[in-house]
């Protein structure tokens, strides 16, 4: 990332804020610490949203006059070092780890390269099989590594179909933000959460899984109709793309099934055991004790991020420390009346507006704790799964608002414009608003209906209950698919995949006929 200069404006900006926030700490009564502590947290929001610093820097600094203030006020410092969750830091190395010898042993690209072939070089079957690879691709892997692997895949076929790629790429953008919800390792605020609240790998799968799929599907349709690709395609380039082999992106082959090993292995452990920080460990130490070149897999380790975990912790525990975050969550309730209903939404349309404005990251990591407190009150402890489910979803979906509110947005557009096809704001923002404001208000309904499930379900009976949903799902599906594509194509286009895989059968079977007849005839 290039870091901006600093502004006279930006300077102004910073003078005012300063001003406010000590103003606003005098008004309400905070201590000289609490005030100092809610200051060097502004500081530290606005160097990472300005981008005058990166995040690892604008957190260390920050932790580093936490230590300086709290050290002079003669506070034990111990008690702030205990907050930096070192299992959460370690558990997201591990996956990265992981993540990054899935990258270079080629094996996404490699299934990649097999997904794409199934459009035959059409452009339209191209964009839905892109769209579910990558929404798949995100439910086993973190989102910066999903993102990273179908921008250069995307890029490198359009290439070679001579189209336009960026309707693709602001449709991955999307499609990762929508799928960062799905899974436990989906993305990075589902890591942090998991980790401190104890949430399992099932709890994604059966509380947040179903919803994605369906903003999967309602994405798909939106994007579709604001960036269309083109529908036609030169017949010889579309060729050269079933031509195309996806062994030539694998260079070791001992590295390329160690990765198949280790990611499935990783999935099937954060499914069965609770401890997180062993199952990544485990397997990220087996991949840099047989991969080729671990050093490699170390520089490319995202060390900003780990260390802004660090910085950013102390900051955190600076607010607990001095009761500021108990104030805030004091406060909610006071706003809300006490009525759960009204609370939830508070939190979970503040948490989609600021995610849109800043790094969901930081924003997790001081909501959790709110959150928490929250929780300690009798009335609100047996919603605690809404509130995480809510948080999960705020966070992820605010990330889409803007280009620079998430990582893989950057990554993403960054990618496009090394490879000279440059997304314009006035692009992005086309796509994002709307893709925000339907996301937000379909997660808010399902996060409601969650709450009235349980007796909805005792009212009518399970079986009646998933028979309406099923009907539901299954008739938004077919709406989606026909103002899509239309019925009558995509049946055609089914058609045509199983006669293919019927004639591909019966060949291998005449073929393994024959050599049999082969053999028995030499005998």
């Amino acid at each position: 990332m290039e870091r901006k200069k600093f502004s006279r404006e930006l300077l102004i900006s910073l003078l005012v804020i300063v001003g406010l926030v000590m103003l606003i700490g005098i008004a309400i009564g905070l201590d000289i610490l609490a005030i100092a502590s809610l200051l060097v947290f502004v500081l530290a929001i606005f160097f990472i949203a300005t981008e005058l610093l990166t995040r690892a820097t604008a957190a260390l600094m920050g932790a580093t006059l936490i230590f300086i203030v709290f050290s002079l006020s003669g506070y034990e410092l111990a008690a702030l070092i205990d907050h930096i969750e070192l299992d959460t830091i370690l558990t997201l190395l591990g996956i990265i780890i992981v993540a990054s010898v899935g990258l270079r042993s080629g094996l996404f690209y490699f299934i990649g390269v097999k997904v794409a072939k199934l459009s035959g070089g059409d452009p339209i079957k191209l964009y839905f099989i892109l769209a579910v690879f990558t929404f798949l691709a995100n439910i086993a892997i973190i989102a910066i590594a999903t993102i990273l692997v179908v921008v250069s895949l995307t890029l490198a076929i359009c290439d070679i179909l001579k189209i336009d790629p960026k309707p693709y790429i602001i449709m991955e953008i999307f499609i990762v933000n929508v799928g960062a919800s799905s899974t436990l390792i989906s993305a990075v605020p589902n890591i942090i959460i998991a980790e401190e609240t104890g949430l399992t790998f099932s709890f994604f799968i059966v509380n947040l899984l179903p919803y994605t799929t369906l903003s999967f599907l309602i994405s798909m349709w939106l994007l579709f109709r604001v960036f269309a690709p083109q529908t036609t395609v030169d017949p010889i380039r579309a060729l050269a793309i079933m031509e195309l082999d996806e062994w030539l992106f694998v260079k070791n082959k001992t590295e390329f099934y160690l990765s198949a090993v280790a990611i499935t292995g990783m999935i099937i452990g954060f499914m069965v055991l609770r401890a997180l920080i062993i199952v990544s460990l485990f397997f990220a130490v087996l991949c840099l004790a047989i991969y080729s070149k671990p050093d490699e897999l170390l520089k490319e380790v995202d060390w900003d991020t780990l260390l802004f975990f660090i910085g950013f912790y102390v900051i955190v525990a600076a607010l607990a420390e001095t009761h500021i975050l108990e104030g805030i969550a004091n406060g909610l309730v006071g706003i809300s009346g006490g009525n759960f209903i009204v609370l939830i939404s508070l939190l979970f349309w503040i948490s989609v507006i600021i995610s849109g404005f800043v790094d969901n990251i930081p924003y997790v990591l001081v909501l959790i704790p709110i959150v928490r407190i929250l929780l300690s009150d009798a009335q609100y402890a047996p919603y605690a799964g809404i509130f995480w489910l809510l948080l999960i979803l705020a966070c992820n979906i605010g990330g889409g608002l803007n280009p620079y509110s998430a990582p893989q947005n950057l990554l993403a557009l960054s990618a496009a414009r090394k490879g000279n096809h440059p997304v314009s704001n006035n692009e992005y923002y086309k796509a994002s608003l709307k893709w925000v404001l339907i996301n937000s208000v379909l997660a808010y309904l399902y996060g409601l209906s969650r709450i009235y499930m349980a007796s909805i379900v005792a009212r009518i009976g399970y079986f009646a209950f998933m028979l309406i949903i099923t009907m539901i799902i299954t008739s938004v599906v077919l709406f989606i698919l026909h103002r899509l594509v239309g019925l009558g194509y995509l049946a055609r286009y089914i058609k045509g995949i199983i006669v293919e895989l019927y004639l591909r059968t019966k060949r291998r079977f005449l073929n393994i006929v024959q050599k049999l007849g082969k053999v028995t005839g030499e005998s």
